[in-house]
């Protein structure tokens, strides 16, 4: 039985997750990634997550709006913007 990558969201063998990132459930491949890159995917999980939720709390709207702002502005980087 293997774990969860949360980066790539395939269940991989365990001889796929290094020490470091067996702990943190992100396979090799995956750790090989720029970890700005690797950041997004997981705010944008984590955004998805929150808008799942049928009641947001008024803490977690304001993690959201957070988060949000930190998605456009790395997008923005990604488009050569400023």
């Amino acid at each position: 039985m293997g774990h969860y990558c949360r980066i790539c969201g395939r269940h991989r063998p365990n001889e796929k997750f290094s020490g470091k990132g067996y702990n943190i459930h992100v396979c090799k491949e995956c750790m090989r990634l720029p970890k700005d890159k690797r950041q997004f995917i997981e705010e944008r999980e984590e955004i998805e997550g929150f808008l799942s939720q049928s009641n947001i709390l008024t803490r977690s709207h304001y993690a959201l709006e957070s988060l949000c702002f930190t998605i456009m502005d790395d997008y923005s980087q990604y488009q050569g913007g400023e």
